[in-house]
């Protein structure tokens, strides 16, 4: 039982902190996406994915309504599968599309229910 809280403990850790780290550095790489590898871009987005999706999850865990995202945050997964063929200009975009995601998420997991 005790293990079980400290995991769920590091998970709420984990999705409400780690997203505004993530946020920063999305809006950081989209401003300097010249000097990133195309390794780079694809991992930081394939990052925010994991994100977004753990942060969906555990909103609805918690019994709350998940706002539905109406830009390429909609679908994460055909996001993931096209992170490879993404240019560079396309990735500068995607990536602070994916941490005002990350971060409007984040907000509603910080509010307390009505």
């Amino acid at each position: 039982m005790a293990s079980h809280l400290g995991a769920q403990v590091a998970i709420i850790a984990m999705v409400t902190r780690w997203p505004c780290q993530l946020h920063r550095r999305l809006i950081r790489a989209a401003n300097e996406i010249d000097a990133l590898t195309p390794f780079e871009r694809v991992r930081l987005i394939e990052r925010a994915a994991a994100t977004i999706r753990s942060q969906r999850d555990f909103l609805t865990m918690r019994e709350r309504a998940v706002p539905l995202s109406f830009d390429v945050t909609a679908d994460l997964d055909k996001m993931k599968s096209h992170a490879s063929e993404m240019t560079e200009v396309l990735s500068a975009v995607v990536m602070p599309k994916c941490g005002d995601e990350t971060r409007r998420l984040r907000i509603l997991l910080d509010t307390e229910p009505r």
